[in-house]
């Protein structure tokens, strides 16, 4: 798969511009937005969005995220000249198994994006050619949570379409590397160049579920990927932030990740995975969710497999990974596997409701995380989110304990956002965003070609994370089905 032009030769060095925008303020930006915008809906809403960014504005603490009371300021210098002395991630006001119960008060929805009406969006002048596409998607029911591995069959899952539960509008624009993506910016035109790697921003973002009474607007960036086995194509990744929720979602953080295929003349088709945080359990844990209805599923040439990450138990700890300088880059992490099951639906009087139900360990995933939680590049609310890098490294095994195979997700884009916690006053949390390209595939994912994302929350102090990840595999010959 063809990477980005000036790839770096560090894995943890970071993008140039990695963030969504600039931060500006609030009333200059939805006052653009009004005139900027073509779906009326959002100007009329987004008075209780600009409510909701402003209590969920982050509150410093030495120009950071976590919490270090009774330890020494991480940003001073040891008293015998040394390295700052560092928090503690493990420890915090609260116990582990409250923040992990908080951190899952989430409502998934996993579905197939398949291509609707489309529009292709040509320049003029110098620009004359493709710089983006204006399309509508159909968002059907998916299942796609990998299966036991083996030493035989590998790493795999089935891939089921549904019925249809909702509607995705989109407009996607091409934009130069090292453009600072905002809502309220449009990119200079950028023409579309199907062999190589090319950032894009997504406006105009509107999803729909059900009867349409429920839904939100978002905006968000991504990056397409042209393959270098089978069939030419333009593998995408991007992330997706909820901006203003009405409906169910009516004053509902969260965010959304894809992976699939795009075309300009037909759209983007492939997974978009949801997850809304809902401490009021407006949707999640519902136990009357109807079976998927099986319809028939188009050949992507695609496959997809969702799985869950988490910290196995209090035990497992968290560290600050250093620079040579002996300064905080990021941390590292250790989490258990585990199969993951979806369902969700959003018929009836009930509307949206979906349940998560965890199974057996598949394998374990340990990860660096670049992300500066001290003094953050950005204020992380849905408008000027956190960006971060990370190098995650997944070992799948067998119920031997056996291993299956091996995968390195590495590259992309990260967002950061700013989360609290009703039922926990003062305990911050972030919720990531991110995707990353598949390499340095081993065992049963030799030469594996594809796009990943990951779509977590973490609790701060203590360090609890839990986390949903998608493989978006080339595989036109169904190796991975």
């Amino acid at each position: 798969m063809v990477l980005p032009d000036g790839k770096r030769s560090q894995l943890c060095s970071k993008p140039a511009v990695i963030c969504f925008g600039s931060v500006v303020s609030l009333s200059q930006g939805f006052a653009r937005a009004a005139r900027l915008r073509s779906i009326t809906e959002y100007s009329t809403r987004i008075a209780a969005s600009q409510r909701a960014n402003d209590v969920l504005q982050p509150v410093y603490l030495n120009e950071g995220v976590i919490s270090v009371t009774e330890q020494e300021n991480p940003s001073q210098s040891a008293k015998d000249g040394g390295p700052p002395k560092l928090p503690d991630l493990n420890v915090g006001q609260y116990p582990f198994e409250d923040v992990t119960r908080v951190i899952n008060e989430a409502a998934f929805f996993n579905t197939l994006s398949v291509p609707g009406s489309c529009d292709p969006i040509t320049g003029t002048g110098a620009s004359k050619g493709v710089i983006g596409s204006r399309f509508t998607s159909t968002l059907n029911r998916f299942e796609c949570s990998v299966r036991q591995p083996t030493l035989d069959a590998g790493v795999t899952s089935s891939n089921r379409m549904g019925e249809s539960i909702a509607t995705l509008e989109h407009r996607w624009m091409i934009i130069p590397d090292d453009h600072v993506a905002s809502m309220f910016r449009e990119a200079p035109p950028t023409l579309l160049d199907r062999s190589r790697s090319q950032r894009f921003a997504m406006h105009d973002g509107k999803i729909t579920f059900g009867n349409g009474n429920d839904g939100f607007f978002g905006f968000g960036t991504g990056r397409t990927y042209p393959t270098t086995s089978g069939r030419p194509r333009l593998l995408v990744g991007a992330v997706g932030e909820v901006l203003e929720g009405f409906g169910k979602l009516a004053g509902v953080r969260g965010s959304y990740v894809f992976s699939g295929e795009f075309s300009a003349e037909s759209g983007f088709k492939g997974n978009v995975l949801f997850r809304f945080m809902d401490p009021e359990g407006r949707m999640r844990g519902s136990s009357d969710i109807p079976p998927l209805q099986a319809a028939h599923m188009p050949d992507f040439g695609l496959t997809w497999i969702t799985f869950r990450g988490q910290k196995k138990d209090k035990t497992v700890r968290s560290e600050f990974a250093l620079g040579p300088d002996g300064k905080p880059q990021g941390f590292k992490l250790e989490q258990q596997l585990l199969m993951d099951e979806f369902v969700c639906s959003a018929d009836g009087p009930k509307g949206m409701r979906s349940k998560e139900t965890l199974m057996q360990p598949v394998g374990k995933m340990n990860s660096l995380v670049f992300l500066d939680i001290f003094h953050p590049s950005a204020p992380g609310t849905s408008l000027a989110p956190i960006p971060f890098t990370s190098l995650n490294k997944f070992t799948f095994v067998d119920v031997q304990g056996q291993t299956v195979g091996e995968f390195v997700a590495h590259e992309g884009e990260g967002r950061t956002f700013f989360e609290r916690f009703p039922d926990l006053e003062g305990q911050i949390g972030l919720r990531f965003a991110a995707f990353q390209t598949l390499v340095q595939g081993s065992g049963k994912f030799a030469g594996i070609e594809g796009v990943f994302t990951d779509n977590s929350i973490t609790g701060v102090a203590p360090h609890v994370t839990t986390t949903t990840y998608t493989m978006c595999i080339n595989d036109p010959e169904g190796k991975y089905r």
